[in-house]
């Protein structure tokens, strides 16, 4: 069973908000290495963006926050919480892929989050896929 949670502590400044998309996008925690039948090994960087990117097809953290603050200027929202911050963690129990994480945390973004830009994010490097 999954956990979602809410991550409570989040920042009012842009620089806190372009770290945390930092920290989101870090791709030593989003880069899922997996050995193909031919022995080939693929890397995939699982992240995704939901919402108005307008920066061009460069989906880079410098680019999601960019994004992100041309939005906050358009509706006059670069005061107060700048952002929110949801994990969804699963158990270590192998039950789920990266790929399955990555569907279900795109489903939530689509039910929950839709009205919002969103970046998305496995992250693989702890027993438990976030």
């Amino acid at each position: 069973m999954a956990i979602i949670k809410a991550i409570g502590r989040t920042s009012k400044s842009s620089a806190g908000m372009r770290n945390s998309i930092e920290y989101i996008m870090n791709p030593v925690k989003t880069t899922y290495k997996e050995t193909l039948e031919d022995g080939t090994i693929r890397e995939t960087r699982l992240i995704d963006f939901n919402g108005p990117l307008t920066v061009g097809d460069d989906l880079s953290y410098f680019s999601a926050h960019k994004s992100f603050m041309e939005q906050k200027q358009v509706w006059n929202k670069t005061d107060g919480k700048q952002y929110y911050h949801n994990v969804i963690s699963f158990p270590p129990n192998g039950e789920v892929t990266p790929y399955d994480v990555m569907e279900i945390a795109q489903q939530f973004v689509d039910k929950y989050l839709s009205d919002f830009q969103t970046v998305i994010a496995v992250h693989l490097d702890k027993d438990t896929l976030h």
